[in-house]
């Protein structure tokens, strides 16, 4: 369940989702805490758990239509790189819901170099140093919907 209003988060939640949700990883969240990576996922889960969230990114997009994170929002890379096309928007769904590259390829019916350099080129525009913060960058610009994050599109079960 999403809460209609901010709950209540301590510092280091609020810290650690805004960290997140500008595209830093737990390990480079727990460098600036000065404290294991252990410890900001626990913190994460905490957090994920007061949001009503299944994973960190929902969590963030959670947190953006509530207003936890106003004016936080990453920014995708300039405009000059280009917007992403369907198929792109197709890549990155199937990337929120778990699948590798390969596995995109094969789905696709592409050569996994192909989708390589096609994930490649996504992360450019969108100005994302991988996968994860790509996906949280789609989410929060309301490219991607969070429900192929959090496993509502069943697509990997038919992957297979």
């Amino acid at each position: 369940m999403t809460p209609t209003s901010p709950p209540s988060l301590t510092d280091v939640q609020r810290f650690v989702l805004e960290r997140v949700a500008a595209g830093a990883t737990c390990r480079q969240v727990s460098r600036e805490l000065h404290c294991s990576e252990v410890t900001v996922r626990s913190h994460s889960m905490r957090l994920r758990e007061r949001l009503g969230a299944d994973t960190l990114a929902h969590a963030v997009d959670i947190a953006h239509r509530i207003g936890l994170l106003d004016g936080h929002a990453p920014r995708p890379a300039d405009a000059a790189t280009g917007p992403l096309t369907d198929r792109d928007l197709d890549v990155l769904r199937l990337i929120a819901i778990g699948m590798s590259n390969s596995a995109i390829a094969e789905r696709l019916g592409r050569r996994q170099d192909a989708v390589a350099d096609q994930v490649r080129r996504i992360r450019g525009r969108l100005g994302a140093r991988d996968r994860t913060h790509a996906i949280t960058i789609a989410i929060a610009h309301h490219l991607i919907d969070a429900g192929h994050v959090i496993g509502l599109d069943h697509s990997r079960e038919t992957a297979a």
